[in-house]
């Protein structure tokens, strides 16, 4: 079974995102804009202004965008753990024992012991190696949400097709035409 923008849920997102906005109105139809109800003692403030941003802000897809960036974000999170503690460990191991946070290019030309004395110092510095990780964070990241977008694009093709049975009233109307030619 399968929940489309549950009306709690959205309803909860409004009302903590936008304190001092109206409170959606249930609905039954997830793919309309949710019905809007107003307390009567803001009525009488409210602008053209206002009233437009407020249909905007509680459409259903800038809701569901919102919910999307704060998982995006968490998701983020999880991959940068998975690369920099899973990852790249046994990747600088095979390397050669190398530990990738810590590979850079001096620029400033004075030699120092480690990363941390070249930053403390202001060394201009380029981070190769954070670079690195970074890279593979984005590649994985990439590659989950091609296989998402991949997904949901097998269930809405199956959504789209067409039906293989004409519609009832497409051959009521064929067969006036053909009867008004002859």
């Amino acid at each position: 079974m399968s929940i489309n923008r549950p009306r709690i849920l959205k309803s909860l997102i409004v009302m903590v995102a936008m304190i001092g906005i109206p409170v959606l109105a249930a609905s039954n139809q997830p793919s309309q804009a949710p019905a809007v109800t107003k307390p009567p003692e803001k009525a009488a403030h409210d602008t053209g202004f206002m009233q437009e941003f407020k249909r905007f802000a509680l459409r259903g897809n800038v809701v569901d965008l919102g919910v999307a960036v704060v998982i995006g974000g968490a998701f983020s999170k999880i991959v940068t753990s998975l690369v920099q503690d899973i990852m790249m460990p046994p990747l600088g191991a095979l390397v050669g024992g190398v530990d990738f946070k810590h590979l850079y290019l001096n620029l400033s030309g004075q030699p120092f012991s480690s990363l941390e004395a070249a930053e403390s110092a202001g060394a201009p510095l380029i981070r190769y190696g954070a670079f690195a990780q970074s890279v593979v964070d984005f590649g994985i990241i990439a590659l989950t949400v091609f296989v998402t977008v991949k997904a949901i694009n097998s269930f809405t093709r199956e959504e789209l097709l067409p039906p293989d049975k004409t519609p009832e009233n497409i051959l009521l109307l064929r067969e006036i035409r053909d009867s008004l030619k002859k």
